[in-house]
């Protein structure tokens, strides 16, 4: 057992029990929760994806803002197909706009697009 985990309190059959174990490293962490969510959310676990994002989010990443708007935006759930699960465009825009503020020039462009679909009819 490694001595920096905390493995009373890590639950390895969810995302939050995956997160304890990489709070203990440095700015890495924050790439590998990314990458992770990356990977969930083309799979199309977007509760999971969401989580990991939020987690880094969290720890200080601004732009990790736009990948959580994504978990939301009802045009990612159309291409990745999900079902079961309801896209909200009101938190993803939250969310883009959020990650506007935090500096990710990107955002910007999406956070108009969804914007113009919310107001059209």
């Amino acid at each position: 057992l490694r001595a920096d985990i905390d493995y009373a309190t890590a639950e390895a059959k969810t995302a939050d029990g995956l997160l304890t174990p990489l709070r203990s490293k440095n700015g890495k962490a924050v790439s590998i929760l990314l990458e992770r969510g990356d990977k969930l959310l083309l799979l199309g676990d977007i509760v999971s994806a969401r989580q990991l994002y939020q987690h880094a989010f969290q720890q200080g990443d601004q732009l990790a803002a736009a990948r959580i708007g994504s978990t939301y935006d009802p045009r990612i759930f159309a291409q990745l197909g999900v079902q079961g699960l309801r896209p909200d465009s009101k938190l993803a825009l939250d969310w883009y706009n959020k990650a506007v503020e935090g500096g990710d020039e990107s955002a910007k462009q999406t956070a108009k697009s969804l914007s113009r679909q919310i107001s059209q009819p």
